[in-house]
């Protein structure tokens, strides 16, 4: 009876961080909103003075992290929150990259027709940061490829760009919550879909040549065929 009434308080409580936080979230975007429009208004009026537009671009710069603070905020509460279900990973990819507005002249190749797996809406997520990562951070990324292979007892979901690659010495840090900055602390947002799906992920290209990231999927997570 005990455990019955402690699960309703945490559910309870669950629930009131779940509003607090999209209230919040809500409210500050709004802000923002109304922030960046001033902004935009003031450069108009204040090109022939150099100084102003670099105060203003300053603040547009501020004002986009916090957006993407409050985004990350909003998919970790998701972590865990969904209950699994049987996703089509070629679609998935094909959301993600409708996301983007402008990759930046990179061709995405998408092979991952037949895969089905067991996950959630979130997976759309994982490919997106995994995008944004080679063409925040590639430096010459021209080409990515999103594959998978079947070796009988898992299958492997396979990552690759011909970027700049990741140094030896980020390699062991490149999934923490410190060293992954950017666009919803991306690759740490990575690691942490992965676990919450008993995935495991892991990087293995060469630097210089590219990018290369694993992601293990036990075959009782994944099947394929269509849905």
């Amino acid at each position: 009876m005990q455990l019955v009434e402690d699960a309703e308080k945490i559910n309870q409580l669950n629930e009131k961080l779940r509003v607090v936080g999209s209230l919040t979230r809500h409210d500050i975007r709004n802000k923002l909103t109304a922030l960046n429009g001033q902004v935009y208004l003031l450069k108009k009026k204040t090109k022939q003075v150099p100084d102003a537009e670099v105060h203003l671009k300053e603040i547009e710069l501020v004002c986009r992290q916090i957006v993407e603070l409050l985004e990350f905020a909003h998919i970790y509460q998701k972590l865990g929150a969904e209950q699994l279900k049987r996703v089509d990973v070629e679609k998935t990819v094909n959301d993600a990259i409708a996301l983007f507005s402008n990759i930046n002249g990179v061709k995405i190749t998408n092979q991952c027709s037949g895969l089905i797996v067991c996950a959630d809406s979130l997976l759309r997520q994982l490919f997106y940061n995994l995008i944004d990562n080679s063409i925040r951070h590639g430096q010459r990324t021209t080409k990515i490829c999103i594959r998978y292979e079947d070796d009988g007892s898992q299958v492997k979901l396979i990552y690759e760009d011909d970027g700049a690659g990741i140094p030896a010495n980020l390699k062991n840090s490149l999934f923490d919550e410190k060293t992954s900055r950017g666009a919803n602390h991306g690759l740490y947002v990575v690691r942490r879909i992965c676990e919450a799906y008993k995935w495991n992920v892991k990087e293995v290209g060469e630097a210089g040549l590219g990018v290369k990231f694993l992601i293990n999927i036990p075959n009782s997570c994944s099947k394929l065929s269509p849905l």
